[in-house]
């Protein structure tokens, strides 16, 4: 990923290895299915990690710039699935942290000024770890699926749970921080080439179609 802040190029690379274990139970029209999944996450970071966010303000390494950046962890994912002929429900616990395992420790090259008594600049680089654990996650989901060419899709997501309690507390009314995690949307097929598609995601409509006319 490539992106521009206050003037200045930040780029930041990110490779995902999976290895998952599932098993399902039931027929085609009632079935159950359980899994998980192991994630190994890697993160390069260009000039993107703000040395404020764990220097605090005052102290003389406020001035170090952060070039370069390299962080890893392997957190877990959990899901369930109820899928009763056309309807189908999920439930999933993401970015689980397991033995540490979970846990994000960057390796950062930061530069900091130092005071050269002759010239009265300079610079010094040094190596530095930092730590950062995602929130774990609680997702449900509700599907409806007639699986046909001019069915009607419907599906509502409400994602991060738990971290709704927390809004809750801090006096947010319930419609706002439910329309804030709340991710709906419908399709709808015509003359079998033509979709339409509206919803909702966090709060914002969105509005939406598609043409197939063959090979495009």
């Amino acid at each position: 990923t490539i992106r521009s802040y206050n003037g200045s190029v930040i780029s930041d690379l990110k490779v995902s290895a999976l290895v998952g274990l599932g098993f399902g139970f039931g027929s085609e029209d009632v079935r159950f299915n359980i899994g998980a999944t192991a994630k190994f996450n890697g993160n390069v970071f260009s000039e993107r990690i703000v040395p404020s966010k764990f220097v605090s303000s005052g102290s003389e390494e406020e001035g170090i710039t952060i070039p370069f950046a390299i962080g890893s962890a392997m957190p877990f994912d959990f899901g369930l699935t109820f899928k009763y002929h056309s309807l189908k429900a999920t439930a999933t616990l993401t970015d689980v942290n397991i033995a540490g395992l979970g846990e994000y420790i960057y390796e950062m090259t930061a530069i900091s000024p130092t005071a050269d008594p002759s010239t009265g600049s300079g610079s010094s680089t040094y190596t530095s770890d930092y730590k950062y654990t995602p929130n774990t996650k609680l997702n449900f989901g509700v599907a409806f699926d007639t699986e046909s060419a001019t069915g009607l899709k419907l599906a509502l997501d409400v994602v991060d749970v738990i971290s709704m309690k927390d809004a809750l507390d801090a006096g947010y009314s319930f419609k706002s921080v439910f329309l804030g995690h709340m991710k709906a949307g419908a399709e709808f097929s015509l003359f079998n080439f033509l979709k339409v598609r509206g919803g909702m995601n966090s709060g914002y409509f969105t509005l939406g179609g598609s043409v197939n006319i063959g090979i495009i």
